[in-house]
């Protein structure tokens, strides 16, 4: 297997279209020619970011951040360039059996990589002694709850076995118990180490890249803790990862939902009902960085959460979070106090998978949740509904306001006109969104504006490229010189080139601003001449020899012998020599 190269990168890129891309993470609005949207690097509130269809790059005029298709992926996923680019080739269906994506993962210390080969020999340990086991015990447990040996496989569940210790099993193969201790699968008592998931069936929790790091354990009885759960360790924070995420982010790029519910065996249920696309928060609350897990499956969102009183409270709380950071969120049509995994047993996987397939609207659940909460048997209480109601309905468009306004007023028997004043009066809640920008605008005013024109050039053709090499090759402002270079190699391999191809190269903020400046620069976008450059040139060695006869004016006023300032000043006369003659051929190109 081998590794992408500049050739298959710039292959993926020219398959991906920008507008499809960047329109599965956010909504895209057509404006002439081009596409715009609020900007999801800051706090935008007029769309500010442009997205050019014919250029295959995107810009924000307000905060300064632009690139191409892998840039946005970059950007938004928070992720490597290298993953962005696998992440692009995915999305368009490029065939990437052929390299070894592992490659690109990031580095990881020697102790983690230890831990990681801890929990991957745990892992097929409890996998074994759950496939071989006679423990009827286990066996009921397992037809039960109707795990069957398909999903016993699909989620790698486990089981440890107190005849064959799981801390003793890993000490034999090499590891201290301490080390074992730490990733939370053993624990001291009385002097001696003891598993921490002893006879308990054990469910995986997996990073996005399918990386073991924690487990979540079942009891097989109801006189002990139902579930526990690997604590903090070097290798696993709670709120960094979602139950099964890893196995759902293979649906990511679907039109289906995907299902955020609370607990593994929910997930399993969920899975089971035909919602392979499901993850699990392990608790009732939501950390930011679960909700930029959940914004980078770009798919809408159902809440599968209990039917009870603290099931219906963490959807609340949840899907609050979820719309705030403008995620679209629906609730599952639960109508009962069971948890999913109960209506998949005691009813049918069929009517579980009903609840999903026809979810109510975010705001139907907002109504219904209100009118609960407060009653409606005085004016004081109606009045609290409207205010909980209202709150949730200015993060929604009009349409969705119109509608939902008149299902208050019949509610609580405030008119329609009221209401709506009352909603236009609201001050609007900021969404949450990254502190800064990514990027912040970088400015380009070091470099001349002849080499950025030069720069141009270079882009919009071979033979320019040509031309420039011969004639000049070299820039002044290092920044400008190391793009012009990188442009002219692409040529090597490629006719005609584009800025979007240029942004694939492994560029600096300067570098990729001065890109986005010349594509979308109005004084940019004008008739190239072989003459116009030869001119560029010109003043591109004109200004490097002024730069030269200022540094040589420093070395005469510092010289400390005759001889040496006779050296300097002889030099001095040459720059000015050369200049004349620069200025002459400017002269000459002018007539």
């Amino acid at each position: 297997m081998r590794r992408l190269n500049d050739e298959d990168i710039a292959q993926i890129r020219q398959q991906a279209n920008i507008v499809d891309v960047i329109s599965s993470y956010i909504p895209l609005q057509q404006a002439g020619s081009n596409y715009k949207a609020i900007c999801p690097f800051h706090d935008d509130t007029n769309p500010s970011l442009s997205v050019n269809a014919q250029k295959q790059i995107f810009k924000c005029f307000a905060c300064g951040v632009g690139g191409n298709v892998f840039t946005f992926v970059k950007d938004y996923e928070e992720i490597s360039f290298i993953e962005a680019v696998i992440k692009v080739g995915q999305m368009v269906g490029f065939d990437l059996s052929q390299f070894s994506v592992d490659n690109y993962k990031p580095k990881i210390d020697n102790q983690t990589s230890r831990y990681f080969r801890l929990m991957d020999e745990a892992q097929q340990y409890i996998e074994f002694t759950l496939t071989n086991t006679k423990d009827d015990q286990v066996r009921d447990f397992l037809k039960d709850r109707g795990l069957t040996q398909s999903l016993i496989k699909t989620f790698q569940i486990g089981y440890i076995d107190p005849n064959f210790p799981l801390a003793k099993y890993l000490n034999k193969k090499g590891y201290s118990y301490q080390e074992i201790e730490a990733v939370h699968l053993a624990t001291l008592s009385d002097g001696d180490y003891y598993d921490v998931f002893n006879s308990r069936i054990l469910f995986p929790i997996k990073t996005h890249d399918n990386q073991v790091v924690a487990y979540t354990a079942r009891s097989l009885t109801d006189n002990q803790t139902k579930y526990i759960n690997s604590a903090t360790s070097p290798i696993y924070q709670k709120a960094n990862i979602l139950y099964n995420y890893h196995n759902a982010m293979e649906r990511a790029y679907k039109d289906d939902s995907v299902v955020v519910c609370e607990g593994v065996m929910d997930v399993i249920a969920f899975h089971k009902s035909g919602h392979p696309k499901s993850v699990a928060t392990l608790g009732t609350a939501l950390s930011n960085q679960q909700v930029q897990l959940l914004k980078k499956m770009n798919s809408d969102i159902v809440l599968g959460f209990d039917g009870d009183t603290a099931g219906q409270q963490a959807m609340l709380n949840i899907g609050t979070v979820l719309r705030e950071n403008r995620l679209n969120v629906f609730v599952y049509n639960n109508n009962s106090t069971d948890d999913p995994d109960d209506i998949s047993q005691k009813r049918s996987k069929e009517a579980l998978k009903e609840m999903v397939d026809k979810p109510k609207h975010w705001m139907e659940f907002i109504l219904e949740y209100g009118s609960k909460l407060y009653s409606l048997t005085s004016y004081n209480a109606k009045k609290q509904v409207v205010e909980f109601v209202l709150n949730h309905l200015k993060l929604f468009d009009k349409i969705d306001q119109t509608y939902f306004i008149s299902q208050l007023s019949n509610l609580t028997g405030f008119d329609e006109q009221t209401l709506g004043t009352s909603l236009s009066e609201m001050p609007s809640k900021a969404v949450k969104r990254r502190v800064e920008p990514i990027k912040k605008s970088v400015t380009t005013n070091q470099l001349l504006q002849s080499e950025k024109q030069i720069l141009s050039y270079l882009v919009d053709g071979k033979k320019y490229g040509q031309m420039f090499k011969l004639q000049l090759g070299y820039l002044i402002d290092p920044n400008a010189n190391d793009l012009a270079l990188l442009i002219l190699n692409l040529y090597n391999v490629h006719d005609t080139i584009s800025v979007a191809d240029c942004l694939n190269l492994n560029l600096n903020p300067i570098q990729e601003s001065v890109l986005l400046e010349i594509s979308e620069d109005s004084l940019y976008q004008v008739p190239k001449t072989e003459k116009h450059l030869k001119e560029l040139m010109i003043q591109v060695q004109i200004a490097d020899i002024d730069n030269m006869l200022k540094i040589n004016q420093s070395h005469i006023l510092k010289a400390e012998s005759s001889t040496e300032k006779i050296k300097l000043m002889n030099e001095k006369i040459e720059l000015h020599q050369r200049k004349d003659k620069l200025k002459m051929e400017a002269s000459d190109e002018e007539i």
